[in-house]
């Protein structure tokens, strides 16, 4: 697992689809589902990047992810955001049907004033790229490494 995981944005029209939190199943899913074979764990409970390894790309988020792991915090997400699409780069084996670990660990933060969630580095000061991929969902790299994620979920 010492193999790097690197980001890359593709500039163009961000995935249509929006990122949903299922209150009672204390769950996020994406609307609409794409074709994945692959989840990449963020470290925060069970939420998981899920990758079409055809083409590399993140193509949806999902994963439960119970509001009591949440840390409430205030929390300003990136103004400079480009819009794109994500791919992921890595030397690792991965195969269809498994999954990995970004990081062991990452904590989430939850702003009640702008329902913003950060998943990883709440500081926006640490990133040299933001890119929004999806509706309602934004990933901070520095250096092509992830930093962070940031969903501003749809409840149900």
């Amino acid at each position: 697992m010492s193999e790097k995981i690197l980001f890359y944005k593709e500039p163009s029209t961000p995935i249509k689809a929006d990122i949903l939190y299922y209150e009672e199943d204390r769950s996020f899913t994406t609307e609409p589902d794409y074709i994945t074979h692959f989840t990449l764990m963020t470290g925060c409970p069970y939420l998981g990047f899920d990758i079409n390894l055809d083409n590399m790309q993140i193509m949806t988020i999902t994963g439960f992810c119970s509001k009591n792991s949440w840390n409430i915090e205030k929390l300003v997400p990136p103004k400079d955001i480009g819009k794109g699409r994500i791919f992921v780069k890595t030397k690792r084996n991965w195969l269809s049907g498994m999954g990995d670990y970004l990081a062991k660990e990452n904590k989430i933060y939850f702003c009640k004033e702008n329902n913003w969630l950060c998943i990883g580095d709440k500081d926006i000061n640490n990133y040299n790229c933001n890119i929004k991929f999806m509706n309602n969902a934004i990933m901070s790299l520095k250096d092509n490494e992830f930093k962070a994620l940031w969903i501003n979920p749809i409840y149900k």
